[in-house]
């Protein structure tokens, strides 16, 4: 377990787990799902990257800077309700929205499919944009 919080710097995380914890508990609860994208890019870039999705996703999606994301920074968004096709749209529109940005690399993680805990689904998630 400690070297998967190092390897997606989820020792910095303590606000996005919390956050991806409510919603895990909230879909056990109710037999539901959510989807989590990560965007993996230049750390100088992250800020600006933030907000640009800020503005793009729906009002009830949490967008959180991913400190200590491996080799770069990164941000990521937990979007409610939202299952892979979905979250795939969104990634299209994230893909064109940041198409200036370096190295910009954006992955995927659908709960429960793709991770049980959040951890092994933010995990997910940065893998499959490395």
């Amino acid at each position: 377990m400690r070297d998967e919080r190092k390897r997606t710097g989820a020792e910095h995380q303590g606000g996005l787990l919390q956050m991806l914890e409510a919603e895990a508990d909230r879909c056990r609860r109710y037999n539901h799902f959510f989807s989590v994208i990560t965007l993996l890019c230049p750390a100088e870039q992250c800020g600006a990257a933030h907000e640009r999705m800020r503005g793009q996703l729906r009002a009830t999606d949490s967008v959180i800077n991913l400190e200590g994301a491996p080799q770069a920074g990164g941000v990521g968004a937990i979007l409610p309700e939202t299952d892979r096709a979905g979250a795939r749209a969104a990634m299209d529109r994230l893909r064109a929205l940041l198409a200036d940005v370096d190295d910009a690399r954006l992955g995927l993680a659908l709960y429960p499919d793709d991770g049980p805990e959040v951890e092994s689904l933010l995990q997910s998630a940065v893998d499959s944009a490395a």
